[in-house]
């Protein structure tokens, strides 16, 4: 077993996980891919790396995202798709509901997002800027409001 825990591939050609299929002991990864790739980037892995704490993909197609929600220990989500690359379908934001642990999740895009209220859902979450959308939520305790 491979003890990795931080990864960053630059002009990674491949727009998927299976580079780090098996890594169970990933913290964080960096994925920026070589600009011009037009393959939606497929998050699901055969042997995903449960510890990923943090996830970051740069200029990958957007698709769907389908395969985030095995990665159950992620706190920060950002991806960054290539402005050139084309719109496809809506993107659905559901995998995103299984992570518990999700703290920030940044996706620079202009897209179109379905499902956007799973994330007001999240626990923990902290910091959400999905396309134009803005979700922030103070840190620490609710502040106490006073009649």
């Amino acid at each position: 077993m491979t003890l990795l825990r931080y990864l960053y591939l630059d002009r990674a050609a491949e727009p998927s996980m299976a580079a780090v299929s098996g890594l169970r002991e990933l913290e964080y990864l960096r994925l920026e891919l070589r600009r011009g790739v037009s393959t939606s980037f497929d998050f699901r892995c055969d042997d995903p790396p449960l510890r990923l704490r943090e996830l970051i993909v740069m200029d990958a197609p957007l698709g769907s995202l389908a395969g985030l929600e095995r990665l159950a220990g992620l706190e920060i989500l950002v991806l960054s798709p290539d402005p050139s690359a084309p719109q496809g379908a809506p993107v659905d934001l559901r995998p995103l509901s299984r992570l518990e642990r999700l703290q920030d999740v940044r996706i620079v895009s202009d897209a179109q997002f379905e499902h956007i209220s799973v994330i007001e859902g999240l626990p923990r979450i902290e910091r959400a800027r999905i396309g134009g959308w803005c979700g922030d939520r103070p840190a620490g305790p609710e502040p106490a409001t006073t009649p």
